[in-house]
């Protein structure tokens, strides 16, 4: 298994940093909200977060 770790991400145009890489910007971007999907018409379970690390984990053969 590889992991890397990176202190941002872009996706569909927005960059967007770790909490830990925003610290003394004039701007913040580290905010991620995810809508969540219930059962039926019901809609629930919105995640509001911060990113405090994009990390991309990569499987292998390798045993470990």
């Amino acid at each position: 298994m590889l992991v890397k770790c990176f202190c941002g991400y872009t996706a569909d145009g927005i960059w967007f940093h770790t909490k830990a890489r925003n610290q003394g910007k004039a701007t913040y971007n580290c905010g991620v909200c995810i809508k969540g999907i219930g059962k039926g018409n019901e809609v629930g379970g919105d995640y509001y977060g911060v990113l405090y690390a994009v990390l991309c984990v990569e499987f292998t053969d390798e045993p470990i």
